[in-house]
């Protein structure tokens, strides 16, 4: 199947002749499904689903969410992408410490629309526990449709290859996805103008990463550092460990107050496990100048471990944050943020303090 996904991939870049519309420098993420197969080995492939896409869920690792479009032509554009996660623990749990997932290839335009992609990847895995590290090298290849959305959003469907090479400790990794996303054009010359909203805020989407401290009151503390925030994508002692949502929307509410929806979700079967998290923060955002803001509101994880937990269950909780947020070209916008979340007590589950360190990038909705 990868042998014949690739083949066509290339034939169809070599014989399109079609006018192609220009590519526009562009920050994006990506969500969807991957089906994981450790190739040569007697593992059942594992699905993952996410929003976002995430890098790593459970070890098991499938593609780099965030992506960059940058042109070198009306044809053509070079698309890096990235995902990752650095978990530092103060007791033995299970999780890996670092895994980084970098890729970059070549995205050619077919029409104005159909675009087609070839380039390679790699991955640098470590784990004190098992003992693994190095790197693994791989070739993608990727099939897809671009259209314009609102503003300065862009959004595409892509059907996307990634094979990895087989190294001394890690199987060789083959990774089919089906995704879906969403980008931002930076920079004016010939995207469209930002809107601006009346009020202090605007509607926006946004993606955060960056540090959480992850306290669970059962003598476990995690240190973890991630690119976009790992979110509810770690499980650790049989219950989750989220950081600050990898992804929040914005929604004006009135002049210089907003409220804003964090949410990530994240699903994983295979080879007998099956994990569900999600979490789900609206607050309140309250500005009290054009760049600094206040936010408090409560937050929802929710959990399902086959074998485990086999209901869905939910650990609700309480936040607070300030930040301080500012203009960068186009539809393109960041904000710095510090928050504070506490889980309440349920029963056989362990609550978690979370203090978050993040970056956000945010793309205006209008």
């Amino acid at each position: 199947m990868r042998k014949v996904f690739v083949a066509l991939s290339l034939a169809a870049l070599v014989s399109a002749s079609a006018a192609a519309q220009s590519w526009h420098t562009a920050l994006g993420i990506q969500s969807g499904y991957s089906r994981v197969d450790l190739a040569g080995t007697n593992t059942p492939p594992f699905d993952v689903y996410g929003i976002p896409q995430g890098s790593l869920i459970n070890v098991i690792p499938s593609i780099g969410s965030l992506f960059a479009i940058l042109p070198v032509g009306d044809k053509l554009a070079l698309e890096p992408s990235l995902g990752f996660q650095q978990v530092t623990a103060s007791t033995a749990v299970g999780l890996p410490p670092t895994e980084f997932i970098f890729g970059l290839r070549a995205n050619y335009a077919l029409t104005p629309n159909i675009y087609g992609a070839v380039g390679g990847t790699v991955d640098y895995f470590e784990s004190g526990a098992s003992g693994i590290r190095g790197a693994q090298l791989g070739v993608q290849a990727a099939v897809g449709y671009r259209m314009h959305l609102l503003g300065q959003l862009d959004g595409r469907i892509e059907a996307n290859v990634i094979a990895k090479k087989k190294t001394n400790n890690i199987p060789p990794i083959d990774v089919y996805s089906l995704l879906l996303g969403v980008s931002t054009r930076v920079g004016g010359g010939a995207g469209r103008a930002a809107g601006r909203s009346t009020g202090a805020w605007e509607p926006v989407l946004g993606i955060s990463g960056g540090y959480a401290h992850i306290h669970q009151n059962q003598g476990i503390d995690l240190a973890v550092l991630t690119l976009p925030n790992m979110g509810s994508d770690g499980v650790v002692g049989g219950t989750v460990a989220p950081t600050p949502p990898s992804l929040f929307v914005i929604l004006p509410a009135a002049e210089k107050i907003a409220v804003e929806i964090g949410f990530d979700i994240h699903d994983l079967t295979g080879n007998g496990t099956s994990i569900f998290t999600a979490q789900f923060d609206p607050r309140i955002d309250y500005a009290f100048s054009n760049h600094w803001y206040g936010a408090v509101g409560p937050n929802l994880h929710l959990l399902r471990i086959a074998g485990g937990i086999s209901k869905t269950i939910g650990i609700a909780g309480v936040g607070v944050a300030g930040g301080y947020r500012f203009r960068l070209a186009g539809g393109l916008g960041g904000r710095l943020e510090a928050s504070y979340s506490v889980d309440s007590k349920r029963r056989n589950l362990v609550p978690a303090n979370v203090l978050g360190m993040t970056i956000g990038a945010t793309m205006a909705l209008k």
